[in-house]
């Protein structure tokens, strides 16, 4: 279901778009219908998208004791609920697509693109390299960049004027509002 939501301040009296969503697939189809039908000014993209997906479930019949699965001796697990008899499962992940690197590309998005990344056990400098690498790679016009350790009450937005800026958390949604209507105005004067 949609729901939708005035800005923090309402300063342009039009609505913002909140899409929900429950699983990958739902995010992925809900944000290319959004971005190729509708075309709105900005997407902040903050949902913390899975990196992998679960593509099978097995069992080791061995019933072995050790924590290897012994060779020859893994089934597949079916679908739906999983009974509790099993000592022990093993998992099979693979890599899903990263939907940010989709809406420049495959979706052709023209407006402005807000990312979001969270790193950890990183300094400040390596963290906000990481970060820049990360908005470029995706075209992105900003970033919003944590770190585990500080996320509660620090974030950093950038580039503003080729750098980096802390922002205190609490004052996050604002600063960015203001970034992207600072954005929206310029590209409507060129």
């Amino acid at each position: 279901p949609e729901t939708y939501a005035a800005l923090a301040d309402d300063r342009s009296h039009r609505p913002c778009r909140v899409v929900s969503y429950g699983t990958f697939d739902e995010l992925r189809e809900r944000m290319q219908r959004c971005l190729v039908e509708d075309r709105p000014d900005a997407l902040v993209h903050s949902a913390a998208v899975s990196d992998y997906r679960v593509t099978g479930v097995f069992t080791d019949q061995s019933n072995s004791p050790t924590d290897r699965p012994a060779p020859g001796k893994m089934s597949a697990v079916a679908g739906g609920k999983i009974g509790s008899g099993h000592q022990r499962l093993w998992l099979r992940l693979e890599p899903t697509v990263k939907l940010v690197d989709l809406v420049r590309t495959e979706w052709q998005y023209p407006g402005i693109l807000v990312k979001f990344k969270l790193e950890v056990d990183r300094s400040v400098d390596e963290m906000l390299a990481v970060a820049e690498e990360s908005r470029r790679h995706s075209n992105a016009d900003l970033m919003v960049a944590n770190m585990l350790e500080t996320m509660k009450t620090t974030a950093w937005i950038g580039p503003v004027r080729g750098e980096y800026e802390p922002v205190d958390r609490r004052l996050l949604a604002d600063r960015l509002i203001e970034l992207i209507e600072d954005l929206h105005h310029r590209r409507k004067e060129t």
